[in-house]
């Protein structure tokens, strides 16, 4: 039996219901399996044929259909008091574009944007965003926060990768002081400390890493580490510290990144601007769902 696309809209009551339209979504994001191969896939396991273009007009309905609640999701973080952020290269019909991927405790938005500037984001959060942004030290998110949080993995990634390059360097000191550091930071907040306990720590955490900044290094690696990230950005490495809903590295974000990766990798992404924003429609869904612990399949399934 051999099924084709027929009806532009691909309406709930037909071929493709409720329930094929969500098994063939998660078949596509779960696996980055192109519409040809999830037409072989299905032909080989159920003896039943749904066309490469039949199966993308279902993903696309299903991408229609949550594009109400996606616009939704895109005005709710705007008023998130903390948002996490980062962002991908992500290849589409060949050129360079830029997955961006936006959470909050509750919540995780993507999009592709054919820009990396700063204008993305503040076309999302406004131009003076009143809540604390964790980031890495892209300077596209600088100057439009009241307040940041730079991820400590990021910088900790950075001097342990300059370390190993150059083990004979000062930068080994340098990478063990900021690991030290950091350790002590997590053991502090690892026992409940009351708000004046944060200030009072924060205030000596800052003091503690301006000394390490200001350390006459040697090497180029050391020095521009010092000057370009911790002296650079010199009162946001702690702000977790103060306000604990507020995590100390951008690791929620990069987690969300690493679920797409296998699309960029196995699809080298999407050949069309349309194909790119049905996926951030339906993925930005499906990590959200995840976030909060329901299934994405059924929530697919349910979905008016």
């Amino acid at each position: 039996m051999h099924f084709e696309a027929t009806h532009p809209d691909l309406p709930k009551e037909g071929m493709f219901g409720p329930n094929l339209q969500a098994f063939l979504t998660e078949i596509r994001h779960n696996f980055a399996g192109s519409y040809e191969r999830i037409s072989t896939f299905l032909d080989n396991i159920t003896g039943t044929t749904f066309s490469p273009q039949g199966i993308k007009d279902c993903v696309h309905r299903v991408a229609e259909n949550l594009q109400p609640s996606y616009k939704q999701m895109e005005e709710e973080i705007s008023k998130a008091d903390v948002v996490n952020s980062n962002e991908t290269s992500w290849p589409v019909d060949g050129n360079d574009y830029w997955l961006w991927l936006l959470c909050t405790f509750n919540m995780i938005f993507i999009m592709i944007n054919e820009s990396r500037a700063r204008g993305v984001i503040t076309n999302i959060l406004g131009e003076y965003f009143p809540g604390v942004i964790v980031s890495d030290c892209l300077k596209v998110y600088n100057n439009f926060a009241a307040a940041y949080q730079r991820c400590w993995s990021h910088l900790l990634r950075k001097t342990h990768f300059e370390k190993e390059k150059y083990p004979k360097k000062d930068v080994v000191e340098l990478h063990e002081q900021l690991t030290m550091l950091y350790r002590d930071v997590n053991n502090f907040l690892s026992t409940n400390p009351n708000f004046e306990q944060r200030v009072w720590n924060a205030i000596m955490y800052n003091q503690k890493l301006q000394r390490i900044a200001n350390y006459r290094w040697r090497s180029d690696a050391t020095k521009s580490t010092a000057n370009n990230m911790l002296k650079a950005y010199q009162g946001q490495w702690f702000v977790g510290v103060i306000m604990p809903e507020v995590e100390l590295t951008n690791n929620k974000d990069e987690r969300g990144i690493r679920k797409v990766i296998p699309t960029r990798k196995l699809l080298g992404g999407h050949r069309t601007k349309h194909g790119a924003y049905d996926f951030a429609v339906i993925e930005s869904h499906r990590q959200t769902w995840k976030l909060r612990n329901e299934s994405p399949y059924h929530k697919l399934v349910n979905k008016k």
